[in-house]
């Protein structure tokens, strides 16, 4: 009787055995229930150094991101969604000395956009950034921010280098911006402060434009620039002052007709030149002649020290000699 009643409930049993899947590897061959279903994965973190500065540039909060090896971008960078930025080269060479990281842009692509960012960039090596579809300065453009650039060398970039509109401006120190085509520097509506920097080799445009700015350079050297433009090595237009301290202007021309200010022009501005030395910058006139033309004047200049003997031209008559300013060394 006892048999009878508990007949129903092995076959109840041996029913479920057979429906349940079976496989290896789960209590006598049973596969486990929800085996097949795996968790996602956390997304992993970028490991290559580009993805590590795209990664970098679209973070939310305060970033500094150390690169140790060059890298060469494979699209234009993404806009900087970053508030504050760093980006600095810990790059060593075979032997283990200390060198600046290379970024390329492979001659094509373009690199920060920065809206109300403030973007550092140090001990970088900067080239093959190059202009398309009519755009200008294709390694960083910055509005309404503040760009701070130490110990880099930009090279080789085509189409200009840094655009600054507005904010608080470019802060340049010890770095080189040497043969790059289509000028180098704008900046509008802001300020910039340049220290022991050189311009070396450029073409194509000015080294530095400048609208309606406040600049500083200390110790910068402007040397065998090419402009094929009517604008100069350093060209200011409207109002703003400007002031050169031991400054070098060696050999810099204006290869187009018509062109003015071999070294630097001041339209509707004022300039200083605080202990400068101004040898062999040329602007082009008719007939294919060039003559010796160091500033051209359409507004108030300033010398403190020694005045070129000639080289001075404009329409706002001749330069004064003032040191109200100059730093003493």
């Amino acid at each position: 009787m006892r048999q009878q009643r508990l007949r129903p409930v092995l076959l109840l049993i041996g029913l479920l055995s057979f429906l349940v899947p079976h496989g290896p590897g789960y209590g006598g061959g049973a596969r486990a229930p929800f085996a097949g279903i795996v968790p996602s994965a956390a997304a992993a973190a970028p490991t290559t150094p580009e993805a590590r500065l795209r990664a970098a540039v679209t973070k939310r909060g305060t970033t500094v991101l150390r690169l140790t090896s060059d890298l060469r971008l494979t699209s234009d960078l993404p806009a900087v969604t970053c508030p504050s930025l760093t980006v600095t080269g810990n790059c060593r060479t075979v032997k283990g000395r200390s060198r600046r990281c290379k970024i390329d842009g492979n001659e094509r692509f373009a690199g920060f956009l920065a809206m109300s960012v403030n973007l550092t960039l140090s001990n970088l090596e900067v080239t093959g950034f190059a202009s398309k579809n009519g755009k200008d300065n294709t390694f960083v453009r910055s509005v309404s921010g503040a760009i701070t650039i130490r110990n880099c060398l930009f090279t080789k970039n085509s189409g200009g280098v840094i655009d600054v509109t507005g904010g608080d401006g470019l802060k340049v120190e010890g770095s080189s911006f040497v043969r790059n085509e289509g000028g180098v520097i704008k900046v509008a509506y802001s300020t910039m402060e340049a220290n022991d920097v050189l311009f070396q080799a450029n073409t194509g445009g000015t080294a530095i434009g400048l609208i309606r700015p406040g600049l500083i350079c200390r110790r910068c050297v402007f040397e065998n620039n090419t402009a094929k433009t009517q604008a100069a090595a350093v060209a200011v237009v409207s109002a703003g002052g400007i002031r050169f301290s031991r400054c070098r202007f060696i050999g810099n021309t204006v290869t187009e007709v018509g062109g003015r200010g071999g070294a630097v022009a001041v339209q509707y501005s004022y300039g200083q030149f605080c202990h400068c030395q101004f040898e062999r910058n040329t602007i082009k006139v008719a007939g294919g002649k060039t003559r010796i033309e160091h500033v051209y004047i359409n507004g108030l200049v300033e010398f403190c020290g020694k005045v070129p003997s000639t080289g001075m031209n404009g329409d706002a008559g001749d330069p004064q000699v003032n040191c109200r300013n100059c730093p003493s060394a």
